[in-house]
């Protein structure tokens, strides 16, 4: 099922943006967590497929006056037709951009999730949130520049505007424009682009983040190059620039720069673009990778508690729970116990710490044995147990995954720690220790093969 919906998913992009090497590329490297060649194939064959099928159709429609190739999705002659000279000499400002493209990332995807965190603590029903958010939407429309139609140039996929800026069309551009900046109406255009978005997506209505990201990366690269060419006298090409704005942004948003890259090239249909798009796709991914633990796709996923990461292992653990694999008959301690009582147990068992729990199972604390050895020195082996209660102790539930737990255990030098049903009931369920995740990860290798699930 997980290859079946990556598949669509890589299939409806190439077929839309005439890009079959960026679909496929934007499944593996935003959806698909292991590089395995069984898995990556299906998605190649789908990706092909659906842009041959849409190509067939668009040749089906050209005029007998066509050259009988499908036309890139932005029709951009400009950018179709340029060579290295008109961008080789400005790699320097490339590499500022790529900064600026990559704050960018940070800042739509941070605004996103604020946005979304917000609607989500709303005290109304869900059944409102979105008719909540659709107030919002139709508010940010109507102070939105608007077409020669009176429809918000913010609203929809916008590839209309999209095309006007890669092409630099100021002419149209500024019929649209209310104001008398150039550069002031693009900053409008992004900021209100990002809210918007948010503002639809963050309230559970229908869209994406997609063409968004599209439509804010373009307005940033036309907005960076206007600036430079108005304050000084060089000349940059400002399609280059609005272009791998387009594509920079989106792949350090999504941490996915691969695609971007190709889909950048694929979507001009000129190859030598690949140089500015992959300069600025690189760093705008490092930008975004250093201030944000998350893509803008997997910060929802991380905020339920689920991790999507490559590598096959990682597959193995994230795909095995707590429950499975920790020991259920766990020895513990009451906490009414004396000291001397923790010594005997120790002494039969050979733990290194034991759980403390009222007499309903209800976990209350953890007593090591560096504590039972510190009450020794003390003679103090007649108080009890609670008193010697180990601080800030780590606790994991039954429903997390092996891999969230290793990575509790090693941010806090712990080899073991008590499960609990949930953290609301504390209930004493078992303990897992380091050793039990690395057997279950040795034993989903030799049981699955291939460091994956089959």
């Amino acid at each position: 099922m997980r290859i079946v919906v990556i598949s669509g998913l890589s299939a409806a992009i190439a077929a839309t943006f005439n890009s079959p090497i960026g679909g496929a590329l934007f499944g593996i490297e935003i959806l698909l967590v292991s590089l395995v060649a069984d898995e990556i194939v299906p998605i190649v064959i789908a990706s092909l497929t659906s842009s041959s099928i849409s190509a067939i159709i668009d040749i089906a429609r050209l005029s007998p006056n066509s050259t009988g190739i499908p036309e890139p999705s932005f029709k951009i002659e400009l950018l179709r037709e340029i060579d290295w000279n008109s961008f080789i000499f400005d790699l320097h400002w490339f590499i500022l951009f790529g900064i600026f493209a990559g704050l960018i990332g940070v800042f739509y995807t941070k605004i996103f999730h604020f946005t979304k965190g917000i609607f989500a603590r709303i005290k109304i029903s869900k059944l409102y949130i979105p008719v909540f958010g659709a107030l919002c939407v139709g508010l940010t429309g109507l102070i939105s520049p608007k077409n020669a139609k009176g429809i918000p140039l913010i609203f929809g996929a916008g590839y209309t505007t999209i095309t006007n800026i890669l092409e630099n069309d100021v002419t149209e551009l500024q019929t649209q424009n209310p104001l008398n900046s150039l550069i002031s109406f693009l900053i409008i255009l992004l900021l209100l682009k990002i809210l918007i978005t948010s503002f639809s997506v963050g309230s559970n209505n229908p869209g994406g983040i997609f063409a968004p990201a599209l439509f804010i990366g373009a307005c940033s690269g036309n907005f960076f190059a206007t600036v430079i060419n108005t304050g000084s006298n060089i000349d940059v090409d400002v399609s280059v620039f609005a272009l791998v704005g387009l594509a920079s942004v989106f792949a350090g948003a999504t941490r996915a720069p691969l695609t971007m890259i190709f889909m950048g090239a694929e979507m001009t249909g000129n190859i030598k673009l690949m140089i500015p798009l992959m300069l600025t796709c690189s760093i705008s991914y490092l930008v975004c990778k250093s201030f944000l633990k998350e893509s803008i796709y997997t910060q929802s996923l991380a905020d339920k508690g689920l991790n999507i990461k490559l590598g096959g292992h990682i597959t193995i653990l994230s795909q095995t729970k707590v429950r499975d694999i920790m020991t259920k008959d766990v020895s513990y301690i009451c906490e009414t116990a004396k000291i001397d009582d923790a010594i005997e147990m120790v002494k039969i068992k050979g733990h290194f710490g034991l759980p403390i729990v009222k007499n309903d199972m209800k976990l209350v604390g953890m007593i090591s044995l560096s504590d039972i050895r510190m009450a020794q020195l003390k003679n103090h082996t007649d108080e009890t147990v609670m008193k010697y209660v180990e601080p800030n102790y780590v606790i994991l539930t039954e429903d997390q995954s092996a891999d969230e737990a290793l990575e509790i255990l090693t941010r806090h030098s712990y080899q073991r720690a008590p499960v609990v049903n949930s953290k609301e009931e504390m209930k004493l369920i078992g303990i897992l220790s380091k050793t039990d995740i690395l057997r279950s990860f040795e034993i989903g290798k030799m049981i699955k093969g291939n460091y994956r699930w089959k």
